[in-house]
């Protein structure tokens, strides 16, 4: 299990995660947590950072971000149906305890405007009926579904405690990246530990902050982030551009054009390749889950913030896929600006 040195990034997700932990979390939570870290000194410290779904970056979203290979909780759970738009939290079946599930589905509508002017669109998002217009009201929904008694699951680790209900973030066509980051952080925030991308089939998707590569590639920014100071020295990077180009060490896999812009089999190609060359380095890890021999080394993928969330799906899907096996997903991410 990789774990990283703590920055004030990580101690103010620690401050977030033991207010959960800890069964303290109230409508006070973020006064609570900011006194916390004003009175605790800078120190070092390798805590990972989010549990299963969301390891992550200060919290990572495992965006379901996790540091640590599936449990069995989580692995008989990979198969739970997906709470629809019209029902936001439904008892899934679960072999371990009925697990309480909450769809958060994103999608972009058109801004009415002068017609002249070019289209504008904004991110609409809906938990259930429930409709939010601005990301504040996001926050404020995902916060208090987080610490709902009546949504808390027990928690696997700790007998006698509670953990937030898992969270399913499901972008429509035309979302873009950067509104799936915004939703994670805002998920991360909550707090949840335990979130998902709709048809992603890994519970590890970490945010990680890493600096700009002067390609041309923008990052979304977050929030909360696991600093990228230790990267595991066999870990793969791969670009993902606006236009769906797809580049592995300054080579292009795919660019898409009218005629193939949705044969990816070079990727998968490319992808299998990756997978055997890890594995002569004795990468492969047989005991992962009872299904399938998964990577130990994450992937670590930069996407830039207007590539269409198909695009992003497509990817992920392909290396968690069986004959690839990367089950550890990081993304990059860019810190928000400070005030000086």
């Amino acid at each position: 299990m990789n774990q990283y040195e703590s920055t004030a990034r990580a101690r103010h997700l620690t401050a977030i995660l033991e207010e959960a932990v800890g069964e303290r979390v109230g409508t006070d939570l973020a006064d609570r947590i900011a006194q916390r870290l004003t009175a605790t000194p800078p120190r070092p410290s390798w805590r990972p950072f989010l549990i299963a779904a969301c390891m992550v970056a200060g919290a990572a979203v495992v965006f379901a971000v996790a540091t640590q290979p599936p449990n069995a909780r989580e692995k008989a759970a990979a198969g739970s149906s997906v709470v629809g738009a019209q029902d936001p939290v439904r008892a899934a079946q679960d072999p371990v305890v009925a697990a309480p599930v909450i769809t958060l589905s994103l999608q972009r509508v058109q801004e009415s405007g002068d017609p002249a002017a070019p289209p504008r669109s904004r991110v609409v998002w809906r938990i259930g009926e429930k409709e939010l217009q601005t990301i504040e009201a996001l926050r404020t929904e995902l916060a208090r579904l987080a610490k709902d008694p009546s949504l808390r699951r027990p928690d696997p680790e700790h007998a006698g405690r509670s953990e937030p209900p898992r969270l399913v973030i499901q972008p429509a066509v035309g979302t873009q990246w950067n509104d799936l980051v915004a939703a994670t952080d805002a998920a991360i925030a909550a707090p949840f530990t335990d979130i998902r991308f709709a048809g992603v089939d890994t519970t590890w998707l970490v945010p990680k902050a890493v600096a700009p590569a002067g390609d041309g590639l923008v990052l979304p920014k977050a929030e909360f982030s696991e600093p990228d100071d230790d990267p595991h020295a066999a870990r793969p990077t791969i670009n993902l551009f606006a236009d769906g180009r797809i580049e592995y060490r300054g080579e292009v896999w795919f660019r898409p054009d009218a005629k193939n812009r949705d044969d990816l089999e070079s990727v998968a190609r490319h992808l299998r390749a990756l997978r055997a060359e890890l594995v002569t380095k004795g990468l492969l890890d047989e005991q992962h889950d009872a299904v399938r021999a998964g990577l130990r080394v994450p992937i670590l993928v930069r996407v830039d913030v207007g590539t269409e969330w198909s695009h992003v799906q497509r990817l992920l899907r392909m290396a968690t896929a069986k004959d690839v096996g990367f089950w550890k997903i990081e993304f990059a991410v860019a810190e928000p600006s400070r005030p000086k």
